[in-house]
């Protein structure tokens, strides 16, 4: 059997797994889990060691790692990969609506304000003491 046949009888099993409830678990759902549980340090490795995968994911997929990625890099106090990925969650959530379910855009929106206020911060500790 061919890759590309292999590729989608493993993707026609996991739909119909899932549709059963029983699902086949993806790298993606394992950091949602992952995150979830705290692994912050776990999450930010599994996913960026993945990087290379994102752009043959569908929409939400990606949406979903851009969220879990960058919110655990917020976690690591990590400000420039945060913004990056929370930006790259948002614009998605933005060109395809729905992308993200209502918790999910819930965490992104508060990802976003947490990773503002920490910039706001670290900008404010940079210019010192106002006398």
């Amino acid at each position: 059997m061919g890759m590309a046949r292999l590729a989608c009888a493993l993707a026609a099993a996991c739909a119909v797994l899932g549709a059963l409830g029983l699902g086949c678990t993806t790298y993606v759902d394992r950091a949602h889990y992952a995150y979830r549980d705290g692994r912050y340090l776990e999450v930010a490795e599994d996913l960026s060691s993945r990087e290379h995968m994102v752009p043959a994911l569908e929409p939400p997929s990606q949406a979903k790692y851009g969220l879990y990625l960058g919110l655990s890099l917020l976690q690591l106090n990590d400000l420039s990969g945060a913004r990056q990925w929370l930006g790259f969650s948002s614009d998605i959530e933005r060109r395809v609506p729905g992308s993200l379910d209502q918790g999910e855009r819930l965490a992104l929106d508060q990802g976003l304000s947490q990773l503002g206020a920490h910039v706001a911060s670290q900008q404010g500790q940079a210019l010192g003491p106002v006398h």
